[in-house]
């Protein structure tokens, strides 16, 4: 039976959000915006209070991925400082004008992102040619990409994501991510053939966001 690793976004306390199976935490702010940059605060609270991995976005404003040299410095400062706070891992993707994606940038980014690994996150649901997009991702080193399948839900999704999977032959995993809940996870799984997918849940107090798998 595959391990399913569930990434959600949970209301309630810190303490409450670590258990149901979880083996990562993806940390975020700001979900309604698709999640941005958590705070520094936050990032060391939760790797204080929990033992899973925690994996941090990196991104710095709600819109577009497309990000010029002062955003990319505030980007690059972010991941020192989560580097430094001691996170397990790293979520972010940049992508061209042309609604490619950005090599140049992202292979920055990697670069100060190392060792640690990385997933590209949805940003690759709004690139032109999603399939392109992949092989981008792939030959960059991403450990994994996180997507809908270019559709407003994973599920609605699960065709393309299916064809990723298969097209990434391994070089990558493939995450389905966007509309996914307890209802209907088991049924993207199932369609997609993966043993992960991303579930969210609004802290809605605080609007903290957690995502785990």
């Amino acid at each position: 039976e595959q391990q399913q690793q569930q990434e959600k976004t949970f209301s309630g306390s810190f303490a409450s959000s670590f258990h149901a199976g979880a083996h990562r935490i993806e940390l975020c702010s700001s979900l309604a915006e698709g999640g941005l940059t958590p705070s520094i605060g936050l990032v060391r609270q939760v790797l204080f209070q929990t033992k899973l991995p925690v994996y941090a976005m990196v991104r710095p404003r709600a819109g577009d991925f497309v990000y010029d040299s002062s955003e990319l410095d505030v980007m690059l400062a972010d991941i020192e400082e989560f580097k430094h706070a001691g996170v397990h891992g790293l979520v972010f993707g940049a992508l061209a004008p042309d609604g490619t994606v950005d090599t140049e940038i992202n292979q920055v980014l990697l670069d100060a992102a190392k060792p640690l690994p990385v997933t590209f996150h949805r940003a690759i649901d709004m690139t032109s040619d999603i399939f392109k997009a992949l092989e981008v991702v792939i030959s960059l080193h991403f450990e994994r990409v996180l997507t809908s399948g270019g559709e407003q839900t994973a599920l609605e999704g699960t065709p393309v994501i299916k064809e990723m999977i298969a097209r990434a032959k391994g070089r990558l995993s493939v995450m389905p991510g966007g509309g996914i809940t307890e209802r209907n996870v088991q049924r993207v799984l199932q369609e997609t053939g993966v043993g992960a997918a991303l579930k969210t849940r609004r802290e809605t107090s605080r609007d903290r966001e957690r995502q785990t798998h």
